[in-house]
């Protein structure tokens, strides 16, 4: 079986390297492309190592066809319109987030871009006529030549769900030649922090029970549909013996080697930039204020932002940044030196990271504190809920430093009472079909079982051939607009409009007062640009301030004196 794999971006190798092994061990060829090569991009090297490796056909096309533009705004509009719905009350970030692409993302998204709130009914009622839209745009001519080339059984994608995504353009594709189609979930937040899935694909492939539920309620996916097969990112962290012993990894890593250390794992995030740096800083301190140096700490960045780190511990012996540079996530010394980093730590801490769950896997004690300047990135973020206690996780929560330092005091001192909550989650979340069962062999034969799959798709309707046609009317009339009020090109514009009435100017004097008229039709056209600027920086600025307004109100509170 020959499967066309498109993938977001080269990281997300890290999440399949294994499955595109297993696959190929199967007698299966698997066929990789990307959608964006920008992130991640030296991941491609490690497609040299895998056992099978798989072909690459680099990066996919995109559909440039004249409903183009309409596509983006009806999916731009779709996610930004699912976060209105009271499940996304506190989600803020998100909800601006996508808000600002709905903006950015032209005429056909821009007008949902001023609701600001709605009823659920209302929300309902939006995302089912957008999603009507959605299946009454015809697939991509292009997309469609870029697959039959290919000429797989299957196609799969991976996310689906980043805002605005061109790969529901492949599964829409796929559909219309009548290959069989597939999403496979890349990772614990995709289908509550991303966008919507604008297409159903013959089979959704998600980690656990909790995933499952997320796709049909907030997704509206069949539960037929769904496949369960576990986490397969994290079957290499299983059973895993570290690279180095202890004293040789405190040395790689520039520790004391007489002393225990604390690892803090940094996250992704965008939400508040430097907020997690000012905390970290504040919390070694608290640190050294209770244990003095006999506590070392190790902050790991997250692999895209090493840089943000430097400097911080210039004066500190006993606290160090590592690593410092970026690396490869998919190489093998890269997953060593995290692993042996979370496997000698006494406890990890962290914000919000799934290297939360990888420390839950491992055995170790995991805290967080629930500072006012992460609530974006936790409160604000449905997958966080699954780390609290309440709802069957294992991070040990503090609302306060000093509350904080005494769970890690305890969690030091006896590692041993997390370790059946540990056990108890990763069970439920990351192995729900056993523990002792790896989830790579599972998702394999659910990717064997869709493409034996036979898929008969119904002819068009009439109606929604009529609305396709309709809908190719509405996007040249919407991207002929589009170009004339594009600040770049409203001159050209203006003066192509004026052109006829300088014609009618020059035939006879008494129509000269028509010339006037052209320049009227330049001013205004070259206005509509002007104000399509001013929106999109309006759009940009309120983002910043939000960014500014977190950042602000979390320095302030580290800048307080510690209480209970």
């Amino acid at each position: 079986m020959r499967i066309l794999f498109d993938l977001n971006t080269p990281g997300h190798l890290r999440f399949f390297d294994s499955t595109i092994d297993e696959l190929g061990r199967r007698g299966h060829e698997v066929v990789l492309s990307f959608t964006n090569l920008h992130l991640y991009e030296g991941a491609l090297e490690s497609l040299a190592d895998f056992e099978h490796p798989p072909r690459n056909l680099g990066l996919a096309p995109r559909r440039t066809d004249e409903v183009a533009a309409l596509a983006r705004g009806v999916r731009a509009a779709v996610d930004y319109v699912r976060y209105l719905d009271p499940t996304f009350a506190h989600a803020e970030f998100l909800r601006n987030r996508a808000r600002e692409r709905a903006v950015r993302y032209g005429p056909f998204s821009r007008p949902f871009a001023s609701l600001r709130r709605l009823r659920p009914w209302q929300v309902a009622l939006l995302v089912r006529g957008l999603m009507a839209l959605e299946r009454a745009i015809p697939s991509s001519a292009e997309v469609e030549g870029f697959i039959r080339s290919a000429d797989p059984d299957l196609v799969l994608v991976s996310p689906l769900l980043i805002g605005g995504s061109p790969q529901t353009d492949y599964v829409k594709s796929a559909q219309a030649l009548g290959i069989p189609t597939g999403v496979c979930v890349a990772s614990w937040d995709n289908l509550t922090n991303k966008g919507h899935m604008r297409i159903l694909p013959d089979r959704v492939v998600v980690w656990n029970h909790a995933q499952r539920d997320e796709a049909v309620e907030l997704h509206g996916v069949p539960e037929d549909r769904i496949d369960v097969t576990g986490a397969q990112p994290f079957d290499r962290w299983f059973g895993r013996e570290p690279s180095t012993a202890r004293e040789a990894f405190c040395a790689k890593v520039g520790l004391p080697a007489d002393r225990l250390f604390v690892l803090f794992c940094a996250s992704r995030s965008n939400i508040g930039e430097g907020v997690e740096q000012a905390f970290v800083a504040r919390w070694v301190e608290s640190i050294r204020a209770r244990h003095g140096d006999r506590v070392a700490v190790l902050v790991r960045p997250h692999p895209e932002r090493p840089g943000h780190w430097e400097g911080l511990f210039e004066d500190d012996p006993a606290a160090v940044v590592w690593p410092t540079a970026v690396h490869n996530v998919v190489a093998e010394d890269t997953r060593e030196g995290f692993f042996d980093s979370l496997y000698h730590s006494a406890a990890i801490v962290g914000t919000n990271t799934s290297a939360m769950i990888e420390a839950a896997i491992i055995g170790r004690p995991v805290l967080t504190v629930r500072a006012p300047e992460f609530d974006q990135s936790q409160a604000g973020t449905l997958h966080f809920q699954y780390l609290r206690p309440e709802h069957g996780g294992f991070v040990r929560e503090s609302w306060s430093i000093e509350e904080h330092l005494d769970q890690l005091s305890d969690a030091i001192e006896d590692p041993s009472r997390v370790r059946e909550m540990n056990a108890r989650f990763v069970r439920r979340f990351i192995r729900p079909q056993g523990l002792d069962r790896p989830s790579t062999p599972i998702l394999a034969e659910a990717i064997e079982r869709a493409g034996r799959t036979t898929v008969t798709r119904p002819a068009p309707s009439v109606l929604r051939t009529a609305a396709g046609l309709g809908l190719l009317a509405v996007a040249r009339v919407g991207g002929a607009q589009s170009r004339r009020r594009k600040p770049a090109s409203a001159k050209r514009t203006a003066r192509l409009a004026g052109r006829p009435f300088r014609r009618l100017a020059k035939l006879t004097p008494r129509h000269r007062r028509v010339s006037a008229g052209s320049r009227l039709v330049a001013e205004r056209i070259e206005d509509a640009g002007r104000r399509r600027s001013e929106r999109l920086r309006r759009a940009k600025a309120e983002r910043v301030a939000a960014h500014r307004e977190v950042t602000d109100r979390g320095s302030r509170l580290l800048d307080r004196p510690l209480s209970r």
